[in-house]
């Protein structure tokens, strides 16, 4: 038997003990584009402001980026993978259908962006923090999430399965329909969010040291085939 005062441990210890450290943008930037940056051979961005810009389905594979931001910007398709992005503010961006796969994110901002249906397959994210961006059908999986905040996010549909994550908070999130196959959720706090249909293994051990509320906790239960009684 798991004593409950066990599971508490569990969780403390797994929970997020600090913030995700805000991205440390440069005071002064220089305008330009991702696409005049690569038509020039630039691999290594630094200091960029780039707002405004549209590119779609566009190749910005194997870059790195440092001290930048991002505002405006749609880059619906393109694909990013192997890029680092370290020290990154995206604000009302477009990265919808984006391949970002094996592509690491540090001390990076997402705010009010759009990240429907991207890929972030075997990705790195720490220090990062999104604030209402939705996320829904997003591939997740084998991606590795540390010291991570998500605030008013919409995950319908995503697949997080075999995910690491640690320290990790969420809170007014979306989770329906949602896969979790074989991620560990010890010390993630879901009891302000929504969490509704989601995908889980046999074992439900994906839920070990996680905290639910009372309405989530019957809601899974009844997955397994519990009667719960109101």
């Amino acid at each position: 038997m798991i004593i409950p005062s066990m599971v508490q441990g569990d969780f403390d210890k797994a929970a997020a003990s600090r913030e995700a450290v805000p991205p440390t943008i440069p005071d002064v930037l220089l305008p330009g584009t991702l696409r005049d940056l690569v038509a020039a051979d630039e691999v290594e961005v630094r200091n960029l402001d780039c707002t405004d810009e549209t590119a779609l389905e566009e190749s910005f594979t194997e870059l790195d980026i440092e001290g930048a931001r991002f505002s405006h910007c749609r880059y619906a398709g393109c694909d990013f993978t192997q890029s680092i992005f370290r020290d990154v503010a995206f604000e009302d961006c477009d990265f919808s259908n984006a391949k970002m796969d094996s592509t690491g994110f540090v001390r990076c901002s997402f705010t009010s962006c759009k990240l429907t249906g991207a890929s972030f397959l075997e990705s790195s994210f720490e220090d990062v923090r999104l604030k209402d961006c939705s996320l829904s059908y997003s591939a997740l999986t084998q991606s590795r999430w540390k010291h991570m905040a998500l605030h008013g996010c919409d995950l319908t549909g995503a697949d997080m399965a075999e995910m690491e994550q640690r320290f990790v908070r969420v809170s007014e999130c979306r989770f329906a329909d949602t896969s979790f196959f074989r991620t560990h959720l010890a010390g993630i706090d879901f009891t302000t969010s929504l969490l509704e249909n989601v995908t889980f293994s046999d074992s439900m051990t994906e839920f070990y040291g996680a905290k639910l509320n009372v309405y989530q906790a019957a809601s899974l239960a009844r997955c397994l085939g519990i009667i719960v009684e109101e």
